[in-house]
């Protein structure tokens, strides 16, 4: 009896966590692994300014260049490449230079000439939920994260995963800070790294949690065995 429980417990997170939407748990291998990573790669020279005015605090003029999309081993070239972020709501932290938005879109575009992807094309974009441009330390940056985060198509096909179902926490080297008045504030990019997280699917992780605990009360209320 004690090892058909163990089996059913060994054979459950195979067979009813799949863990996220349209299948990309499957795909991707499971939790906590990630999808396709854009980059800004080492030595790329990009120089591209990326600002608040002090004008409209909320927003963020600029952006960072993106020349590589990487997973599961293969990188392909972007030509092209742009990283936006537009948020909708801005703070500014005079005690710590930091400020931080809320809010939003964000996106890359670009083109990828061996899959055939013209220019202009949006490769990922998606909506904004926090964004943070920090510069008191030693190594300025912004971080943000987003969340329903699409990919193209013809992308997602080659790379075998699904287009939709993704998050994403971002960073964005900064070099050259200004810090001007009213908040305002400018810098330039030298790099980038941009990981795609896949979304948990909510009813799948439920009913792995159930049945579990299902299981663990059957086994609990199992009669034990006499010992002889």
């Amino acid at each position: 009896m004690g090892d058909r429980f163990l089996k059913l417990l060994l054979c459950i997170p195979l067979t009813v966590a799949p863990g996220f939407a349209d299948g990309i748990g499957t795909i991707n291998g499971g939790a906590g692994v990630l999808g396709p990573t854009f980059s800004q790669a080492p030595g790329f020279v990009a120089g591209v300014t990326i600002a608040t005015p002090s004008t409209a605090r909320h927003e963020i003029e600029g952006g960072a260049a993106i020349n590589t999309v990487t997973y599961g081993g293969t990188t392909i070239s972007i030509a092209n490449g742009f990283l936006s972020l537009s948020p909708t709501a801005g703070s500014f932290d005079a005690s710590t230079d930091t400020y931080t938005y809320t809010g939003g879109t964000w996106s890359i575009t670009g083109s990828i000439p061996t899959l055939g992807i013209p220019d202009d094309t949006t490769l990922v974009n998606g909506a904004v939920a926090a964004i943070i441009a920090a510069f008191s330390g030693p190594s300025p940056s912004i971080t943000f994260s987003t969340v329903d985060d699409t990919l193209d198509p013809i992308l997602a096909g080659f790379l075998g995963i699904s287009g939709t179902g993704w998050n994403d926490p971002g960073t964005i080297q900064l070099t050259d800070v200004t810090l001007g008045a009213g908040g305002s504030w400018e810098a330039v990019t030298f790099g980038a790294d941009v990981p795609l997280t896949p979304v948990p699917e909510p009813a799948s992780i439920v009913l792995l949690g159930t049945v579990l605990i299902a299981v663990a009360e059957a086994v609990r209320r199992r009669p034990q065995r006499q010992s002889k």
